[in-house]
């Protein structure tokens, strides 16, 4: 990956983390103190339910249906979620996953109808596809795309393609820049970072939420800072397509709005 932006000051910019794991009962401040922007990952309904009161400056907290939680999925509610949506901006943690004791029938039914509703209303998708990549962007093909992260990608060069055709973006995580990946053909304007704390970062020097350092010298070795710019610059686009920016954390507003157009 190589920026066309440039790289001055880009370091002014915290590291964008977007997809992560956090304890919904982390104090403020230790949240703060990753001094990164994270898209914090919940798992389930249930789980989003207890952020609601949270005003966490440099966190966005998703609303979670994992479909390799049993119970995720078992209490599923559209008219609840669509609810948490209605005030949040992002729906985390929806997909499949083939090593999940819940039938893949059942899974699809949960995330096409999850998707439905981000169709409708204004936000973002991160969508999990461990093991069933192939399924993913089946399913995806009928949804709108252009707010869609697929994150810790591991599908094929030929899936890959089809996901970058029907307009979706990527996150990558340490683990994907330590081993290799389909990066060389994903667009340089799809691309954001990712820890998936604690499992993206599993067994690494370096393991927190926010912790994309890795990435973006995979993404740009000569030259980090203009990765985490075009990654800025990505995310501000992203958050425009979905019509959230007035629905952000300001702080975060203001950085995406001070980004760079891709």
């Amino acid at each position: 990956m190589r920026s066309s932006s440039s790289s001055e000051d880009a370091f002014d910019y915290p590291p964008l983390d977007a997809h992560a794991h956090v304890d919904v009962a982390i104090a403020p401040r230790d949240l703060l103190s990753l001094r990164a922007v994270v898209l914090a990952a919940t798992r389930s309904i249930a789980e989003h339910e207890q952020t609601l009161n949270r005003r966490d400056p440099l966190a966005i907290w998703g609303v979670g249906v994992h479909p390799g939680v049993p119970t995720a999925i078992a209490s599923f509610d559209p008219r609840r979620c669509r609810t948490l949506l209605r005030r949040a901006s992002l729906l985390s943690e929806v997909g499949l996953d083939g090593r999940s004791s819940v039938g893949l029938v059942e899974q699809r039914r949960v995330m096409s109808a999850a998707l439905d509703i981000h169709d409708e209303l204004p936000c973002f998708a991160s969508v999990h596809s461990a093991s069933r990549t192939a399924e993913v962007v089946e399913l995806l093909s009928g949804h709108r795309c252009s707010t869609v992260i697929l994150h810790w990608w591991r599908g094929s060069r030929d899936e890959t393609r089809e996901a970058v055709k029907l307009g979706c973006y990527f996150s990558f995580n340490p683990r994907d820049a330590k081993r290799g990946s389909v990066l060389d053909i994903v667009p340089v304007d799809r691309v954001l970072t990712e820890t998936d704390h604690p499992y993206g970062d599993l067994g690494l020097a370096v393991s927190a939420p926010g912790a994309t350092a890795a990435v973006e010298a995979r993404l740009n070795p000569t030259n980090p800072a203009a990765a985490r710019l075009q990654v800025w610059s990505n995310f501000r686009r992203l958050a425009e397509e979905a019509g959230v920016m007035d629905r952000l954390p300001s702080k975060i507003a203001g950085l995406a709005l001070a980004a760079p157009r891709s």
